[in-house]
């Protein structure tokens, strides 16, 4: 199969989680950090990117780099994913699924998205099962993170390298505004650690109250309403003052 599942990384060589969740991923870093990940991930392919494309610098660069390196055709994940979960079990069932199962699922929606016709597909996004509709569990609109994202090949949807941190926002809303539909599976999430915000190394510096107005004006520059500031609600605050939400009808 030609989707490969990547796992873009920088400064947690040692503490990879999203390898013993999914199998065959690559992890995609830069080339002064390649040496350090491949002695830390043993068995784990490494591909190395150009040192230009290293923070500091527009985080996008690095996911526009895969995209092409890679034939379009990619799955991302964090590096800091801890499990893929099911949504809808019942009694009884286990929460999380097996790496062989998760890396089943990925290559199952990437060959439902081929076989409706759209480029963009991807999971639920809320960990929280809760949040599931159990009579809705697939969606062809909607919001897809950058971590756990699938594009295939032949689209018209391409990085913008502006962006530090709301790169996924623009992802989708170009998607629907090119392509009007995607597909995602909300019977299954891949849940992070939970520290965006908080955590060390990857873009977590990045991730500021600059870089989140500075993404956001880009967004409603290109985009208008079609995305607004989020609101809290009992189940889901918001991380920053900046977060945007979707705010389109279809």
């Amino acid at each position: 199969m030609s989707l490969k599942i990547l796992i873009p990384s920088r400064g947690r060589a040692n503490c990879v989680k999203t390898t013993s969740v999914v199998n065959g991923a690559i992890l995609c870093v830069a080339e002064s950090q390649a040496e350090a990940y491949r002695e830390f991930n043993p068995g784990v392919e490494v591909v190395a990117h150009p040192e230009d494309l290293e923070i500091p610098g527009p985080v996008a660069r690095k996911w526009a780099w895969m995209y092409e390196h890679f034939g379009h055709h990619v799955f991302i994940l964090d590096d800091d994913i801890v499990s893929c979960v099911r949504l809808h079990a019942a009694k009884g069932d286990s929460y999380k699924v097996s790496p062989e199962v998760a890396t089943e699922l990925i290559y199952n929606a990437d060959d439902i998205a081929a076989q409706m016709g759209c480029y963009l597909f991807g999971f639920n996004t809320q960990p929280d099962p809760r949040n599931y509709h159990g009579l809705k569990p697939f969606r062809m609109t909607g919001m897809c993170w950058a971590s756990g994202m699938g594009l295939r090949p032949g689209s018209k949807i391409w990085w913008h390298e502006g962006f530090d941190i709301y790169d996924d926002f623009w992802i989708v809303l170009l998607n629907k505004y090119h392509h009007r539909f995607a597909f995602f599976d909300d019977r299954f999430c891949f849940r992070d650690a939970g520290d965006t915000f908080t955590g060390t190394g990857g873009a977590a510096e990045f991730r500021t109250k600059e870089t989140g107005k500075k993404d956001f004006e880009l967004l409603k520059k290109y985009f208008g309403d079609a995305i607004k500031p989020k609101q809290d609600s009992p189940r889901s605050k918001r991380k920053s003052e900046w977060q945007p939400t979707l705010n389109v009808d279809f």
